[in-house]
């Protein structure tokens, strides 16, 4: 059975949920380390939290992952409303 996601910040038709593996540091900051697209994991290289008036409501990381040697860049989202995490549709995998 498929979760119903309510919060108002999710566009299915432009979003994709994925499970996320997450570390935090001393003073509580989130550090996204993989996340998992269409069955497989992506170790996360390197991220930083984006800082914008839009996005103050979720948290949202601009993140450079290796896919099979090339290193490619994912804007990754984190929905606290409902405790998910998103990526935009992406090209280089088809949903």
């Amino acid at each position: 059975m498929r979760t119903q996601l309510t919060d108002s910040s999710y566009f299915p038709e432009s979003m994709t949920v994925v499970p996320v593996i997450v570390s935090f540091d001393k003073c509580g900051n989130m550090l996204p380390l993989y996340i998992g697209i269409h069955g497989e994991s992506f170790k996360i290289l390197s991220s930083y939290q984006s800082s914008s008036p839009r996005f103050q409501k979720y948290k949202q990381f601009q993140c450079r992952v290796e896919d099979h040697g090339i290193i490619r860049q994912v804007e990754l989202t984190y929905h606290p409303g409902e405790c998910f995490w998103t990526i935009p549709k992406l090209r280089w995998y088809r949903d």
